[in-house]
């Protein structure tokens, strides 16, 4: 099954896909758009997903901080404007199904 890489960046959030044998076999970009904070910039992410009609059994992320990894929540980074106390892990496990 497919994995799923996501970095979340200041201007830009890139989500890479990778094969069984953990080659990375697909690229996607998009702005980081400011007005759109946490959801908004995920939401774009999970609907790439669901257009590529591909089954992925996990994935992770990559965060700027600071974070709190026990409730798996993006805390007030001060270059993700709109982020703040955005609970990452459950909103993606929600809209997902993915660990």
């Amino acid at each position: 099954m497919k994995t799923v890489g996501i970095d979340i960046g200041g201007t830009q959030i890139r989500l890479g896909i990778f094969d069984e044998e953990r080659n990375l076999t697909n690229i996607y970009k998009t702005e980081n758009d400011r007005l759109l904070g946490g959801k908004g910039n995920m939401d774009k992410l999970i609907h790439y997903l669901e257009e590529s009609n591909e089954d992925y059994g996990a994935v992770g992320i990559a965060s700027p901080g600071p974070l709190d990894l026990k409730k798996g929540m993006i805390l007030n980074p001060p270059n993700l404007y709109g982020w703040d106390n955005f609970e990452i892990i459950k909103y993606l496990k929600e809209r997902t199904g993915l660990p």
